[in-house]
């Protein structure tokens, strides 16, 4: 069931380009609630399995795009310590909060994203922001 529902994702992410966390999560939700983990460990399991799944294919489309000559050095030293350390600080509040309300904001962000998604809202930068990031 683990390698279909890889097959899952990986098809759903390359057709649509959602994040694989989208996907992922909820998937891991009902495989490991079908293997009997206890449901106060299910939901972190599944935001922590995810990340270790989309880290290879991370790595593997980072690799294609610098082959390609199509990655932004610039931008990405921009970000990368943020992601880093947003990272470390997502697990860190993760870790301390129950499984059923991470279940409540997981699913509360998803619900917004639709809803952008449907509506077609696309947030513009704030002019100081873009010369921050941008220059």
């Amino acid at each position: 069931m683990l390698i279909l529902g890889g097959a899952v994702v990986g098809l759903l992410s390359g057709l649509f380009g959602v994040g694989g966390t989208i996907i992922i999560v909820p998937l891991l939700n009902l495989l490991f609630s079908g293997m009997g983990i206890p449901e106060n460990l299910v939901q972190h399991l599944a935001v922590g399995t995810a990340p270790s799944t989309i880290l290879v294919t991370s790595l593997a489309t980072f690799i294609a795009h610098v082959r390609m000559g199509s990655m932004r050095w610039d931008v990405w030293k921009k970000m990368v310590s943020g992601i880093v350390i947003g990272s470390v600080a997502g697990a860190v509040l993760a870790h301390r909060i129950q499984g059923s309300s991470l279940e409540l904001v997981f699913g509360i962000m998803i619900v917004v994203m639709a809803v952008q998604m449907i509506i077609g809202f696309k947030p513009r930068p704030h002019s100081a922001l873009r010369h921050a990031l941008f220059r």
